[in-house]
């Protein structure tokens, strides 16, 4: 008895601090200056609302709802804010939402449901709520009970999930574009979340199981609320730390520069993508290959890509990947393809669509036409 009232004291020790904390993190969020709020005034609405929960939890481990009685089910709406509120605020701070629409209150509809399972419970006094809960018949050990709890569960992978989604969306395609986050940020989130899908599935998901939900040890189902107490504070910490997320946000859409000029970060960006097409997808060597095919692997505009093949790289779109495809010519000639193929399967093979094409723009990158270049190879 007297270590499992030790361990009730370390664990109820962890659910009021983790509530002090909480509200902190949540009122320092709230009050943060940014020019993005939205992603930070869910996140603070995600602490308090946790703050609430391990203050429910709480009174719950040491039995104490006869001093507040009132404590009793209301917690539980308030597990099932945070999937959703989770999703919200990963959505916004990436970028995938600018605002939210009347369409998002559709997030709340679980908690409207559980409200009407049990509105003969939520609705009376608090002294009638005691009593009536008191029995674990009325509640605990019914059909609705089993329900709930399967809600829970399912409610919280389902968001979790698609999180994961955004931010893997978000690190695959968008991480280099106009972003505060540095990759490993990103990556921290995603593994963050990954983590909780994780041991939501494992311990909440077993709780759906009768057989298993009388043999968890009362300390791994109180885990529940410490881990997500942890992950929820430590993504808060994150992006307090990362203050320029509060001067300048994230966007997927908008860059945050005003100037119609790319910043040189990003032509960086483009040219290495732009030289790994060429020279490890060799995507040249496609004869209808044209300016809006590779614009549009890269994710921009045709008119932004050339503006910087002509600043950047002092050519054309015509003479970039022409130059490659004479390259891939000599490197043909140097390994004796002319005396197995002609000259014209040489010329497909190297990307070019016509047998005249190819010699003008060998001679004119080469000052020799192709005859006359191999007969300067030495065998």
């Amino acid at each position: 008895m007297g270590e499992i009232a030790i361990e009730k004291i370390i664990m109820g020790s962890l659910f009021g601090a983790g509530a002090i904390q909480g509200f902190i993190l949540g009122g320092i969020l709230f009050v943060k200056k940014t020019k993005v709020p939205l992603p930070n005034r869910l996140l603070a609405f995600i602490n308090f609302c946790f703050s609430i929960i391990l203050i429910g939890t709480f009174y719950d481990l040491f039995n104490l709802y006869h001093q507040w009685p009132y404590l009793l089910i209301w917690p539980s709406l308030f597990w099932l804010l945070l999937p959703p509120s989770l999703y919200l605020n990963i959505a916004t701070l990436l970028g995938y939402k600018y605002k939210l629409k009347l369409l998002d209150l559709l997030h709340i509809l679980p908690i409207l449901i559980m409200i009407f399972l049990w509105r003969e419970v939520f609705f009376l006094s608090a002294t009638e709520r005691y009593l009536f809960l008191g029995n674990p018949d009325n509640f605990f050990n019914t059909p609705k009970r089993f329900y709930l709890q399967r809600m829970y569960t399912a409610q919280g992978l389902i968001y979790i999930s698609y999180s994961i989604y955004l931010i893997r969306r978000f690190k695959k395609i968008n991480l280099w574009r106009w972003t505060m986050f540095s990759n490993r940020q990103i990556s921290f989130l995603l593994y963050a979340f990954v983590g909780m899908f994780v041991f939501v599935l494992i311990v909440d998901g077993s709780a759906m199981f009768r057989a298993s939900r009388d043999l968890m040890p009362y300390q791994l189902w109180y885990s529940l609320p410490l881990v997500t107490c942890a992950f929820v504070y430590t993504i808060s910490i994150l992006i307090l730390n990362n203050s320029s997320l509060f001067i300048k946000g994230v966007s997927l859409r908008k860059p945050t520069y005003k100037s119609k000029e790319l910043p040189q970060t990003e032509v960086t960006y483009y040219l290495n993508e732009l030289r790994e097409l060429m020279e490890q997808e060799h995507i040249y060597l496609n004869p209808e290959l044209t300016l809006s095919d590779i614009s549009s692997r890269l994710g921009i505009k045709p008119r932004q890509l050339s503006k910087i093949l002509k600043v950047h790289l002092k050519s054309n779109f015509y003479d970039y990947v022409n130059n490659y495809r004479i390259n891939k010519t000599k490197e043909m000639f140097a390994e004796g393809k002319q005396k197995e193929w002609n000259l014209f399967s040489i010329a497909l093979d190297s990307g070019f669509n016509s047998k005249s094409t190819f010699n003008r723009i060998f001679k004119k990158k080469t000052g020799y036409t192709p005859s006359e270049y191999i007969s300067t190879i030495k065998v």
